[in-house]
């Protein structure tokens, strides 16, 4: 078979990336492209689609999604009306819990009417509340006075700006009363971290696993920030694919034999997709949970339905429902690393994996953990390297252990939740605290190593050059193998 219908035949198993590719191209296209008006994009995009309506052909659909993803990406742009520089009264409601770095707090807020967000510090002698308006006299200011990769990031996610709340901002507080879905999960998310504070013991243990399970950041040390960062370990301090599969997998080994009964293969799907999205409204539906909750979907969708799953396809299909809603998602550093830590584990975990097989199930599920972390860590080191300017060579070897430790606290962490029965808090205490402990001493202590990190800035031509040879690598061994 030639190679180039054995990459075609490849690519067809995977249609939803013919949609994925010009989407991004055009979101792309229309950000850098912003003297052009939003309705030529959607103009053009209207003229290709009945074109590729008549003619049936594959080219004139990816230029219709190319012009709609310009189109959308000008629809989503922030456009702030406030004026900058300038002291002006304003009205906040708060959206985010805030968190405590030295002697200020930062946190995000919606400027009341105009919907706009805003990056918002304060004086610690303030402590605001999720839902809680503010109304103060201040400024309002760029994100950043230079075009870096951290300024790039906050406008992808909506951010028009920043602003600072002291004691001269004469600021007016209101009880939180808003009513909205977003502040009921926040509270909800707020309510469980204060469960696993109940445990007691290793701040900093509790800390982790709180970032972990809930997504609450507040109590992290900048130690144990750095520590995580120097080793590649980061990922672990925000709640993605990882987390959200954690529940996956617990869920349906926890209902393994509900489906022997009747209607019960139905029961047990509902039950897993509902458990799905309740635990990323814990985290206050991130953007991380939220498509890591709804490629988890597609995959309990495909288990019910019994038909042959395509993982890649659902990563895909994943990917286009998150960018035609929030195509500033296609520059956000957390999405692009997600999107390529699975896609590798899709592409190269079976490979691996069955390289050692045992006849013993514990021992497997254990290769199979330790497999996920090595091939998600080794897959986007290039990124890290380009974006954060280092490389953590040492993360490819620890990646495997700490993502273990994060099954347990995970786990275990959430079981707490859910039943926190006063006489179980000293055994969830060593069940919890314990692992998480362990987790910190061993990432502390190779953050210590010289090599454990390397400044190194790879240049985007590598790293895009790795990833097409990884790609077309995988698609012609996985055709190989199919034979």
């Amino acid at each position: 078979m030639s190679a180039d219908l054995i990459f075609s035949k490849k690519l067809r198993t995977v249609p939803l990336l013919w949609a994925l590719v010009p989407l991004v191209i055009g979101i792309v296209t229309g950000t850098f492209a912003p003297d052009i008006p939003i309705y030529i994009w959607a103009g053009t995009a209207v003229i290709f689609g009945i074109m590729a309506g008549f003619m049936q052909r594959t080219i004139l659909v990816c230029l219709t999604i190319l012009f709609f993803g310009a189109a959308v990406a000008r629809l989503h742009t922030p456009q702030s009306t406030l004026i900058q520089g300038k002291r002006i009264q304003l009205e906040l409601q708060i959206t985010d819990n805030p968190v405590f770095r030295g002697r200020s707090g930062q946190s995000s807020g919606i400027v009341i009417p105009s919907g706009e967000r805003l990056l918002v510090g304060f004086d610690t002698m303030y402590r605001f509340e999720v839902g809680q308006r503010v109304s103060f006299r201040g400024y309002v200011n760029p994100i950043d006075t230079v075009s870096t990769s951290y300024s790039r990031l906050m406008l992808a996610r909506g951010y028009v700006g920043r602003t600072y709340i002291s004691r001269y901002s004469q600021p007016h507080l209101t009880a939180a009363t808003s009513r909205s879905l977003a502040t009921r999960l926040k509270k909800l998310q707020t309510d469980a971290t204060a469960r696993l504070w109940r445990l007691e013991g290793d701040r900093d243990a509790l800390a982790v696993a709180a970032v972990m399970t809930t997504g609450d950041r507040a109590s992290i040390t900048p130690e144990i920030r750095r520590a995580y960062s120097r080793t590649g370990a980061s990922h672990l301090l925000a709640v993605s694919g990882l987390h959200v599969g954690i529940v996956f997998l617990i869920i349906n080994v926890l209902l393994y034999l509900l489906p022997l009964r009747r209607g019960g293969h139905f029961v047990k799907n509902i039950f897993a997709v509902v458990a799905i999205w309740l635990y990323a409204g814990l985290t206050g539906l991130s953007p991380s949970a939220t498509r890591a909750a709804v490629m988890f979907t597609g995959a309990q969708a495909a288990l019910a339905f019994s038909r042959t799953r395509s993982a890649a396809n659902i990563l895909c299909g994943t990917a286009l429902i998150m960018l035609a809603l929030k195509p500033g998602l296609v520059f956000d550093i957390s999405f692009q690393l997600s999107f390529i830590a699975v896609a590798a584990i899709t592409l190269w975990f079976k490979p691996l994996y069955s390289l050692v097989e045992s006849r013993w199930r514990l021992l497997n599920a254990l290769w199979g953990v330790l497999v996920v972390g090595f091939v998600a860590s080794a897959a986007t080191l290039p990124l890290v390297s380009h974006t954060f300017g280092v490389f953590s060579p040492i993360g490819v070897i620890l990646n495997p252990i700490v993502i273990t430790t994060a099954h347990l606290i995970v786990a275990f962490s959430l079981v707490w939740i859910l039943v926190p029965l006063p006489f179980l808090e000293p055994i969830f205490r060593w069940l919890v605290v314990g692992p998480a402990w362990l987790q910190n001493t061993v990432v502390e202590a190779v953050a210590n190593v010289p090599a454990a990190a390397v400044e190194y800035t790879m240049p985007l031509w590598m790293v895009f050059a790795i990833y097409a040879a990884l790609t077309i690598f995988a698609t012609f061994r996985y055709d190989g193998h199919s034979k």
